[in-house]
């Protein structure tokens, strides 16, 4: 929270429009990569794991910018035994960040 805080220069208003911004994209990165593993589409897996990975590491959520990158190099090593956990993973660091940020914005 408090490289949120240095990214917005205290400027709250900014800093409720970063998370809104955030939580949306972050939310719609986890659809789209659910909706590409059901038909096994591991281009687009990698692609939003990677605008996720970008997404996390300029709000400085380094636990979930790591899970994000770990699945966008499964995806596209096409390492199936590893992405239905890395999923699960990014699922799961996503869910806490957007829960962290709520609580501020």
């Amino acid at each position: 929270m408090k490289a949120l805080h240095e990214i917005t220069g205290g400027d709250t208003e900014f800093e409720r429009e970063l998370i809104d911004t955030f939580v949306a994209s972050g939310d719609k990165c986890l659809r789209e990569i659910l909706e590409a593993l059901r038909t096994s589409d591991f281009d687009t897996v990698g692609k939003r794991a990677h605008a996720l990975k970008g997404a996390s590491a300029n709000i400085h959520a380094h636990r979930l910018a790591a899970a994000a990158s770990n699945l966008e190099f499964a995806a596209r090593s096409n390492s199936l035994r590893e992405i239905g956990s890395l999923v699960q993973e990014v699922k799961e660091s996503l869910q806490a960040v957007n829960a962290q940020l709520r609580e501020v914005g």
